[in-house]
């Protein structure tokens, strides 16, 4: 059980062609989790999630770690992993080691010893990768054990788990891995890659500053709304062109 890797194993949505049996029924059975309707729903939670980090930040400085992680695991597993509220919980250490990994992956391609076995880069490799395999199995886990999701269960792991092959079996257990390993995985990591690019970072703060949602000096800025994420057109470039692999 749960022998794939901390990359998403194959076969997945993202390594198929449109001839796999599956691609096609993961692609429209996860559609309706990032429908207009199914994000507005979610949106309350997420500004609750945004206005928790700016607690932490408050009471603990730029150390914390940010909201990203908590949101993903909200609207896509069903689980508050707690990382803008315990700075010392299991889930602010899985927010460190994945951003950790996200850095030694970039830089694995930089350097050529981190393949090198025994070396030092390759030990540190081996040990993050290890620890976010962990992380992932445990929250596979916690999701299979709840069983068949009910009606009212909009996360993206719920629409996984309601996807029927021709033959009303659901998705295998590794497909399932692979496919829920992507949006968990790349949706983390999104927060890093911009971070990577300031001038992206800083056009993303101009865009919230011109709707007022950032304030650069006195002031308070005004509450988001769910009516705010549609108006962020800048942002949604950038996370479709994540989406698409592109750094």
């Amino acid at each position: 059980m749960f022998s794939g890797t901390a990359s998403p194993p194959c076969p997945s949505v993202l390594s198929t062609s449109t001839k796999d049996p599956f691609w096609r029924r993961v692609r429209k059975g996860v559609a309706p989790a990032f429908s207009q309707s199914n994000i507005q729903a979610a949106s309350e939670s997420s500004i609750a999630m945004a206005y928790r980090l700016a607690d932490t930040l408050a009471a603990h400085g730029p150390a914390a770690p940010n909201a990203a992680f908590d949101v993903i695991g909200v609207f896509g597993f069903g689980k508050d992993f707690k990382a803008t509220m315990d700075l010392h919980g299991e889930g602010a250490q899985a927010c460190k080691c994945l951003a950790r990994g996200m850095e030694i992956a970039v830089k694995s391609k930089l350097r050529p010893d981190t393949n090198i076995p025994f070396t030092p880069a390759w030990y540190e490799y081996r040990d993050t990768q290890t620890r976010l395999l962990s992380i992932f199995r445990n929250l596979m886990k916690e999701v299979l054990a709840r069983g068949q999701p009910e009606a009212g269960d909009q996360t993206i792991a719920a629409f996984l788990r309601r996807i029927r092959a021709e033959d009303g079996a659901p998705l295998p257990e590794l497909r399932f891995w692979s496919e829920l390993s992507i949006f968990f995985f790349a949706g983390a990591s999104a927060r890093y890659y911009i971070s990577q690019h300031p001038q992206v970072e800083a056009q993303l703060l101009e865009e919230l500053r011109d709707l007022e949602l950032m304030c650069g000096g006195a002031g308070k800025p005004r509450k988001l709304t769910p009516t705010d994420v549609q108006r962020l057109a800048y942002l949604h470039c950038v996370i479709k062109k994540k989406l698409c692999g592109s750094s």
